[in-house]
């Protein structure tokens, strides 16, 4: 749930920062100035139609992983990977730079991402997770 609430902090943080990290870009850059309205234009889109599919996902891997379902976990490890993926990949383009309210918004869902890893992976839960026979009455 934790997840979901800071994804939508990135796509607030995203929208009310829009014109700061187009204007930013501009100024360091102005011969392409075009170009990087687009690119700015572009990625929030991107971003607007991503968010809530994302959202999403880390409901419903909340809530498979609350009924101890293994695909939740599975799902939540792969998830940290793409996460943790993007994040690295925002680093090298120069995020912190550019979008620092935005990153800052994403390293904290990438923190959640890693606290949710190490609960729901931790020696003392995996009996959760484990396969139970139903019992007849």
């Amino acid at each position: 749930m934790r997840a979901a609430a800071a994804e939508l902090g990135i796509m607030v943080t995203l929208l009310a920062t829009q014109s700061g990290i187009k204007g930013g870009s501009i100024a360091r850059y102005p011969a392409y100035a075009h170009a990087i309205g687009n690119a700015v234009t572009v990625q929030v889109t991107v971003d607007e139609i991503s968010g809530p599919i994302v959202i999403a996902l880390w409901l419903w891997m909340a809530w498979t992983s609350s009924r101890g379902k293994q695909r939740g976990r599975i799902a939540l490890a792969v998830f940290f990977g793409l996460t943790s993926l993007s994040v690295l990949y925002s680093l090298s383009q120069g995020s912190l730079v550019y979008a620092p309210a935005a990153m800052s918004v994403g390293l904290g869902l990438w923190a959640i991402a890693a606290a949710a890893i190490m609960l729901i992976f931790n020696k003392a839960s995996s009996p959760y997770f484990q396969r139970r026979e139903p019992v007849l009455a």
